[in-house]
């Protein structure tokens, strides 16, 4: 079995992290004495001994005069909304990656959303009025490392596509084979030779290696077995 590749990691472990800072209320906390409470993107919530309530972003928006709560709330929610379709993209971009066909269109809205709601979470954190004996937690921290982690696998993958396009290769699996498909019977590789037969026989020496190339008549044009590329 081989090793998953760094970039499905770095896209998968970066949409798992931000899945967990939008929905848990842990970007900023506090507890003192018998009162405590956590920040989230989406609302708040406060504890007095058992008694707990939430304070929900939407109805801030509606009901405070506050400009201050106004523009945290609607920060939040814009870190919230650009996250989860920071997420999707991501999710999509790997699973194309495991699929062995990569889109790089993908990625680049994956790193724009992502940056979107980096840029969102500053002016959330901006705007927040935190009290003096409350800290930034665990969701906040978690956010910028997954949105690192998919910033790095978005890049990887487009990089990873782009050195397979420039060294010639086909998708995936062996000379004149179609991608995702296994290779068909009776492959040969070679010269056509005058009884319409196939001769193998050694082409041009590869430019990189050295040794001879074959040729592959379903595409007419010269392979590499060592370098595993077409010249």
């Amino acid at each position: 079995m081989k090793p998953v590749p760094v970039v499905i990691g770095l896209l998968f472990v970066g949409v798992l992290l931000l899945a967990i800072s939008v929905f848990t209320r842990g970007w900023v906390t506090s507890g003192e004495d018998d009162v405590s409470f956590g920040i989230g993107l989406r609302d708040a919530k406060a504890c007095h001994k058992d008694d707990c309530e939430t304070f929900s972003y939407t109805k801030l928006i509606k009901d405070s005069h506050r400009g201050r709560d106004v523009a945290m709330a609607v920060t939040g929610l814009a870190t919230f909304s650009w996250g989860i379709i920071a997420m999707i993209i991501g999710a999509i971009t790997g699973i194309l990656y495991v699929t062995r066909n990569p889109k790089n269109v993908l990625a680049v809205l994956s790193i724009v959303f992502a940056s979107i709601a980096l840029v969102c979470s500053f002016a959330f954190i901006g705007s927040m009025d935190k009290p003096p004996h409350a800290s930034f937690s665990y969701s906040m921290f978690l956010f910028y490392v997954g949105y690192i982690c998919m910033l790095i696998g978005s890049i990887m993958s487009m990089q990873k596509r782009g050195m397979r396009a420039a060294a010639g290769q086909p998708p995936m699996g062996y000379p004149g084979q179609q991608p995702g498909y296994p290779p068909q019977q009776g492959y040969q590789q070679g010269y056509p030779n005058q009884s319409g037969g196939m001769a193998p026989q050694a082409g041009p020496n590869c430019q990189s290696c050295g040794r001879p190339s074959t040729f592959v008549q379903q595409y007419q044009r010269y392979f590499c077995t060592t370098c595993n590329r077409y010249l």
